[in-house]
C-alpha cells in the first residue's frame, strides 16, 4: 500500500495538481476573452477570429486534459498497470497546446512587423524571430510526444525532450528583447507623456517576457529531477498550465490598451480657461478673425503618437 500511494502521489497526483491549476488558468483566459469582446467590439475582424482562435484550442486542449484525468482516476482506478502506461490523449493535447503557444508567438511576431516597418534589418530580425517559433512548435509537439509519452511509461524520460524549453526560452527571449530594443528606440529623450508611454508599454514586455521565461525553466528544472529520480512526475504541475499562461499574456496585451489610453487622455486633460470676448461693435468685427485664431492657439492639441501599441483602435486618436 506504501508504495501504490507513493506511486499515485508523485506521478498521477502530480498531474491532477497541474490540471486543477491549469483548469484556474483556463477560467482566467475565459474572463479575458469576455472581456475583450464586449471591450473592443470595433477591433478588426482578423483579432476577433485570432481571439475566438485561442480560446477553441485552450478549450479543446482542456477538454482532453479532462479525459485524460477520467481515464486516469476513474477507468483505471487502482489499476497501476494501466496507470503506467500513457495514452495518446496526451500526445493530443500537447501538439494542441504547443498550436497554440506558436499562435501566441506570431502575435508577438506581428506586433515586431509593424514596429520595425522602417528599420533596415526588418527581414533578418523578423526571419529570426519565425524560425525560432516553428522551431518552438515543431520540438514542443513532436519531441516531447516521442521522448515521453510514446515511449508509455512514466520512468522512461528521456534527455531529448530537454530541448523543448531551452528553445522556447531562447524565443521568449529573443522577442521580449527585440521589442523592448525597438520601444526604446522609439523613445524621445524628453519627458512627455509619450515618453510615460514608451515606458509602461517597455515595462509591459519585459514583465511578459520574464514571466514566461520563468514558467520554462521551472519546467525544466522539475523535467531534470524526474530524469535523475526515475520515479515522479513533478513536472507535469508545470506541463498542463504553461500552455494558458501563454493565452492569458497574449490576451493581457490586447486588454491593456484601454488602460494605456486612458492614463495617456488623462495626462492631456488640461483645462482651458474661457477668452473674453470682444465688445460688440465696429472694434468686436474687425478682431472676429484674430479672437478666432487665438481661441484656436488656446486650444491644446494631442499630439499623434507612434505606433507603438501592439494593435491600435481605428476609433482613437493615434
Amino acid at each position: 500500500m506504501a508504495s501504490l500511494e507513493f506511486i499515485l502521489g508523485t506521478t498521477i497526483g502530480c498531474g491532477l495538481v497541474g490540471a486543477i491549476l491549469s483548469e484556474f488558468l483556463y477560467g482566467l483566459s475565459v474572463s479575458q476573452a469576455v472581456y475583450y469582446f464586449w471591450v473592443y467590439r470595433e477591433d478588426p475582424r482578423r483579432l476577433k477570429y485570432l481571439v475566438a482562435w485561442w480560446l477553441l484550442l485552450a478549450t479543446v486542449k482542456e477538454a482532453i486534459s479532462l479525459q485524460v484525468l477520467f481515464e486516469d482516476l476513474i477507468s483505471n482506478h487502482a489499476n497501476l498497470e494501466s496507470i503506467a502506461h500513457l495514452s495518446v490523449a496526451y500526445g493530443a493535447q500537447n501538439i494542441l497546446g504547443w498550436i497554440l503557444v506558436f499562435s501566441v508567438h506570431c502575435f508577438y511576431i506581428n506586433t515586431m512587423k509593424h514596429i520595425l516597418r522602417h528599420h533596415r534589418q526588418r527581414r533578418l530580425i523578423m526571419g529570426v524571430a519565425v524560425v525560432l517559433a516553428i522551431l518552438t512548435l515543431l520540438t514542443g509537439s513532436a519531441i516531447i510526444d516521442y521522448a515521453i509519452y510514446y515511449k508509455g511509461k512514466f520512468n522512461k524520460k528521456s534527455l531529448v525532450a530537454l530541448a523543448p524549453p531551452c528553445i522556447i526560452i531562447l524565443t521568449d527571449v529573443y522577442i521580449t528583447f527585440v521589442l523592448c530594443w525597438t520601444l526604446s528606440a522609439a523613445r524621445s529623450g524628453l519627458h512627455s507623456p509619450t515618453e510615460s508611454l514608451v515606458n509602461r508599454l517597455i515595462k509591459y514586455n519585459a514583465d511578459r517576457g520574464i514571466i514566461l521565461c520563468m514558467v520554462q525553466l521551472v519546467a525544466l528544472t522539475t523535467y531534470i529531477y524526474d530524469i535523475y529520480s526515475g520515479s515522479t512526475n513533478i513536472t507535469a504541475v508545470v506541463y498542463f498550465a504553461e500552455i494558458n499562461i501563454y493565452c492569458n499574456t497574449g490576451l493581457a496585451v490586447l486588454n491593456m490598451r484601454k488602460q494605456v489610453r486612458a492614463a495617456l487622455s488623462d495626462t492631456y486633460s488640461v483645462e482651458i480657461m474661457p477668452m473674453t470676448q470682444p465688445e460688440h461693435g465696429l472694434e468686436g468685427s474687425n478682431n472676429t478673425s484674430s479672437g478666432s485664431d487665438e481661441t484656436q492657439l488656446a486650444t491644446p492639441r494631442t499630439p499623434r503618437i507612434p505606433s507603438l501599441l501592439p494593435i491600435t483602435d481605428p476609433h482613437a486618436k493615434v
